[in-house]
């Protein structure tokens, strides 16, 4: 610590060089450096050999990096993808269900048009997302049920296998009774 002109005692800074406080009669001078060399700054040009050399030595390293990381990181994309596209399958094919079950428990409607509905259903709107779909329609006494097994498309994926889904949608039929 050195001492100023108005006689107080001054902290250094990062650089080594003393600093005057913020309040007192000699705030608005300029700074005084009263001893030793700045500390802390390094130019190219006060660097020493060994230092410039290992800088040299990790150019290109976040090349390396981007191509250790970049497939990985791809991976995790396709995966996201696929389980995306698997959801929007399932709910799809579960849309497909419920319009067959609408349409097959209609008053006077049959099996054949609660398959129809379902089948067109996943083609218009799911297009080649389901494949392979199976549509069964069971009827009783009061209910019918539409059920779909079928597969979601699958991406080229070694880490991620989809199997077979089922849903299905029941409700129940509607019957034309006489007003009592």
């Amino acid at each position: 610590m050195s001492r100023l002109r108005s006689g107080t005692r001054t902290r250094p800074d990062a650089r080594g060089a003393d600093r005057r406080p913020s309040l007192g009669s000699d705030a608005g001078h300029a700074q005084q450096r009263t001893h030793g060399p700045r500390r802390g700054i390094v130019s190219a040009h006060t660097r020493s050999a060994p230092a410039r050399d290992s800088a040299r030595a990790d150019h290109g390293a976040s090349t390396v990096e981007l191509l250790v990381w970049f497939p990985a990181l791809l991976l995790i994309v396709a995966i996201v993808l696929q389980v995306f596209q698997a959801v929007w399958a399932h709910e799809t094919a579960q849309a497909a269900a419920r319009y067959g079950a609408y349409q097959a428990r209609s008053y006077q409607g049959s099996d054949a048009d609660g398959r129809r509905a379902a089948g067109t259903y996943l083609d218009q709107v799911a297009g080649t997302l389901v494949q392979d779909p199976v549509v069964t329609v069971t009827r009783t006494d009061s209910t019918v049920t539409v059920t779909i097994t079928a597969t979601a498309r699958q991406m080229p994926l070694p880490v991620l296998h989809l199997r077979a889904f089922t849903v299905s949608a029941s409700g129940p039929i509607e019957q034309f009774t006489a007003a009592r």
